[in-house]
């Protein structure tokens, strides 16, 4: 799961989904990721 998270970040940073809210000025953006595994649960 830990991997998947990692993962997770990575992907978001190499395909900029944040880039929109920066160009229409949102200063503060929080880049969240959460891997299920069954009942269990991460959040990066």
């Amino acid at each position: 799961m830990e991997r998947l998270a990692k993962d997770g970040v990575s992907q978001i940073e190499e395909k900029e989904y944040y880039k929109e809210l920066v160009l229409d000025g949102v200063k503060d953006i929080k880049k969240i990721v959460i891997v299920f595994c069954g009942k269990k649960a991460i959040v990066r």
